[in-house]
């Protein structure tokens, strides 16, 4: 079978076969992309095309590398390579016209039997429907949700072109009941598959037991919707007992906020405690899984975060937010502890009782192993994948 992705890929992944006009160091990993796609390409029976963009790239290039080949398109502004400023997003005011067509003229070329396009918050949707090709879209993140909680004129304009696509569209692969029942809301008449995240095999390395060190984790995109300023209200809550806790916190965000974060630290008097570690690759996330009594994640906002899925498949305990797509993710009391978002009460009140019980952290980490390396073992995600494409090519309206 013959296949084309339009999606965002970690160009990191393609160095240093990709010339670039600089290096690529840090950056969105979209590392379920790269799990599956690492999963579907070493099958016999698939001929694996990946389109993405990036503003990085000199000129179009075509990288083949392990068994998938990789069209890097150019995007953004050609003289600087760099993307769109956000004062004149170019790309989002056109309807990404321009990465519409080379979408279109790319497949045109490749002549793929079935596009699947990954995400509705770029042109890859959008893209992949211009095709004329069966067309599977699968939802990631939700901008017209994600606007509710953090308004800009970016989400304001993008999730107008991601209600565009799903309106359009016929065939989408979901998470979870939040995306399954967005994706219905704009188009009842969409048919929609069941694709879980492929999660990194490393995850699958890890053999979790309670550690001696009191030490807590929190990973995910410095962002105020990420509820990190939640958590560190929880921890001041718990001063007393966390005088010797270490709170580790992985992952990147604007210089500006994270000097906020500091302060906030800094008055709560927790700041002896709190480490900000910057980014982390995959194997460093586990290491520290293997070390941590507990995942925290209190966003505001979620579908189905990929640091959870992490958790749950490493079988570190999870307390998150009963937002969103999480509580499709985690059963309240047996694969983790769901508890009120914005409410440092509850959740402070949530890792006492956890913390309390060993045996209550053995259990949920038992029982969330064995429902998440099923869900997400990547060779499990591209096998449920690949049949769906068979599904979608079965219809005869494509053929008629």
């Amino acid at each position: 079978m013959k296949i084309v992705w339009v999606a965002p890929y970690d160009l990191r992944q393609l160095q240093p076969e990709l010339r670039l006009a600089r290096p690529v160091t840090r950056g969105h990993a979209c590392s379920w992309i790269v799990n599956l796609a690492d999963a579907l390409a070493r099958r016999s029976d698939v001929e694996l095309h990946i389109i993405t963009f990036s503003p990085l790239v000199l000129r179009d290039q075509t990288v083949r590398k392990g068994n998938a080949t990789f069209h890097v398109l150019k995007s953004g502004v050609p003289i600087l390579n760099r993307s769109y400023p956000s004062i004149l997003p170019l790309d989002l005011l056109t309807g990404f016209q321009w990465e519409v067509s080379r979408i279109r003229w790319a497949c045109a070329t490749i002549k793929p039997e079935i596009v699947h396009a990954h995400g509705t918050e770029g042109c890859y949707a959008l893209g992949g429907l211009a095709t004329g090709l069966p067309c599977l879209i699968s939802i990631q993140g939700i901008v017209g949700e994600l606007f509710k909680v953090e308004p800009s004129i970016r989400f304001w304009l993008v999730r107008r072109l991601e209600a565009r696509a799903i309106k359009r569209g016929r065939f989408f692969g979901c998470r979870t009941d939040f995306d399954t029942g967005y994706v219905k809301m704009l188009n009842p008449k969409g048919e929609i598959f069941f694709l879980p995240e492929a999660v990194n095999p490393c995850f699958f390395k890890v053999n979790w037991t309670p550690p001696e060190r009191p030490q807590w984790l929190f990973v995910g995109s410095l962002v105020r919707r990420k509820g990190i300023e939640t958590l560190l209200e929880a921890v001041a809550l718990l001063r007393p007992q966390a005088s010797a806790a270490r709170v580790v916190v992985v992952g990147d965000g604007s210089p500006a906020y994270l000097s906020a974060l500091r302060a906030q630290c800094k008055s709560l008097g927790i700041e002896r405690i709190v480490d900000f570690v910057g980014f982390l690759p995959a194997d460093g996330i586990a290491q520290l899984h293997a070390q941590s009594q507990l995942l925290i994640l209190p966003s505001e906002i979620e579908n189905s975060p990929n640091a959870v899925a992490e958790a749950l498949v490493s079988g570190l305990p999870v307390i998150a937010s009963s937002v969103g797509g999480i509580p499709s993710m985690i059963v309240n009391g047996k694969t983790g502890i769901l508890v009120p978002p914005k409410n440092p009460h509850a959740l402070a009140q949530a890792m006492v009782t956890l913390l309390a019980s060993k045996d209550l952290q053995i259990s949920i980490s038992k029982q969330a192993v064995t429902l998440a390396r099923r869900r997400h073992f990547p060779t499990n995600v591209a096998a449920a994948t690949l049949d769906v494409y068979a599904e979608i090519l079965r219809r005869k309206d494509y053929h008629e």
